[in-house]
């Protein structure tokens, strides 16, 4: 690992330690969105070592996006906690089968999903915080 690597992990490790329960909420949105998006870069270029990155980066997506999946609180969330398990069993069912066949298929639009997702979240959450202000 270079120093800049080494570097780079404090910082994350920091800012993860530091950061409130809305923007881990964001950081795990910006985590799956950015994986997807080096899978696709793999699948697209396809590079001699594609199967490992792309397994690599859609299984990071899979975890991320089950951990927001079981951190649903559907008593407190309701009918919104039912939608978003609902949005997140896709996004995990289209992330497993493309990490199955190593085809981007509906890559797109589940990491279109997610990103509107983190965008209202984020904006939810500046909200609620000018609003507490």
């Amino acid at each position: 690992m270079s120093p800049y690597e080494s570097a780079g992990s404090v910082y994350q490790t920091q800012a993860i330690g530091t950061a409130g329960p809305a923007q881990l909420v964001i950081m795990l949105y910006d985590g799956a969105i950015a994986a997807i998006a080096r899978a696709e870069h793999a699948m697209a270029d396809d590079p001699r070592d594609k199967y490992e990155v792309v397994n690599r980066e859609l299984t990071k997506a899979q975890d991320i996006v089950m951990e927001l999946f079981l951190s649903l609180d559907h008593d407190l969330g309701g009918t919104i906690a039912s939608n978003l398990a609902a949005i997140y069993e896709y996004c995990l069912a289209t992330l497993t089968k493309a990490n199955l066949e190593k085809t981007s298929g509906n890559l797109p639009d589940v990491k279109s999903n997610l990103v509107g997702l983190r965008d209202a979240f984020a904006e939810a959450s500046a909200q609620l915080a000018a609003g507490a202000a």
